[in-house]
């Protein structure tokens, strides 16, 4: 009788290996899913708080020699004007 209990297990265990294969194998990709859908999220995010931000915090670097500085957006255009009447 225990010959064909540990028969039955041992049965029991390869007809329900493939099962838990499969179940480790959907987990690894949900997971990895679930990685690429917090990136995504994370883009999103990012990107929703670059568009309301004020303009009026949004600086431009412009380059000076090797070096770099920046303004804030709204003298850009002023800036440009005045080069180009200077160089008129």
């Amino acid at each position: 009788m225990v010959v064909a209990e540990v028969e039955l297990n041992m049965m029991t265990r390869v007809q329900k290996a493939p099962f838990v294969t499969g179940n480790v194998y959907r987990r690894t990709e949900l997971k990895e899913e679930i990685e690429v859908i917090k990136q995504q999220f994370q883009n999103l995010e990012d990107a929703c708080d670059d568009i309301t931000l004020p303009d009026d915090y949004l600086m431009t670097p412009y380059p000076i020699g090797d070096a770099f500085t920046s303004h804030f957006q709204e003298e850009t255009p002023q800036m440009v004007e005045e080069k180009f009447a200077r160089e008129k």
